[in-house]
């Protein structure tokens, strides 16, 4: 048996609970599956049971386990609707636990502090090793909104 049918036939057993695709994990945590080319198996479960990927939508798991392919968790939702199922299960990395992550907590706070005693974007730029924009971002709370 391939490990494509394998994978469907793993996907088709009825169960409320995860259903682990771990035979090739990637890097970032999810499945793989050989589906004419390497893909998510995550994604090629959800367009067996939910139909193709409509525009603009990617693929999200209501349980927040990357290699879970029970089609019940998976479905096909905006960037920012994924974005936000991954906060509620904490899955979603935030402030310094980005892995691109510059800033942190402490240097937010002291942005703000900064900003409000008049010091410029451009000059905290300088000091933290970020853009102006990036300082304009978490002095004005667009990024880093958790941070009080």
């Amino acid at each position: 048996m391939s490990a494509l049918a394998d994978l469907y036939a793993l996907a088709a057993t009825d169960t409320d609970d995860c259903i682990r695709w771990e035979r090739s994990l990637a890097g970032n945590g999810y499945g793989m599956v050989r589906a004419g080319r390497m893909r998510g198996a995550h994604v090629v479960v959800c367009e067996w049971a939910h139909g193709p990927r409509p525009d603009g939508r990617e693929v999200a798991h209501s349980c927040g386990v990357r290699c879970c392919v029970n089609p019940q968790h998976l479905r096909w939702a905006t960037h920012v609707e994924n974005v936000a199922d991954r906060r509620t299960h904490g899955t979603q990395p935030i402030g310094d636990g980005h892995p691109n992550a510059v800033l942190n907590e402490a240097a937010v706070r002291s942005i703000r502090r900064l900003v409000a005693d008049g010091v410029t974007y451009t000059e905290l730029g300088r000091r933290y090793g970020v853009s102006r924009v990036a300082v304009a971002n978490a002095a004005n709370g667009h990024t880093w909104r958790d941070v009080t």
